[in-house]
């Protein structure tokens, strides 16, 4: 006739392991059950650098300019 609220505290779900877990919650003649999983924390990889390949690629560019200039100057 009214409503339950379950809740399972950040400090309580630290202490669980990876992987799936049952909740029941027992009423007068009725019983409530879930399954919740537990996964390992995700990991951030840090930035390392730049994801600007602007500079590359216009070394990249030069090079080759200055390639094509001495193979088309030795002909």
């Amino acid at each position: 006739s009214g409503s339950t609220y379950v809740e399972l505290t950040a400090a309580y779900m630290k202490t669980l392991a990876v992987g799936t877990h049952t909740l029941s919650v027992y009423f007068t003649g009725d019983t409530a059950t879930t399954t919740f999983t537990i996964s390992k924390d995700a990991t951030k990889n840090p930035s390392t650098g730049s994801n600007d390949f602007v500079g590359v690629a216009a070394a990249a560019a030069v090079m080759a300019l200055l390639g094509s200039a001495v193979v088309l100057r030795k002909k």
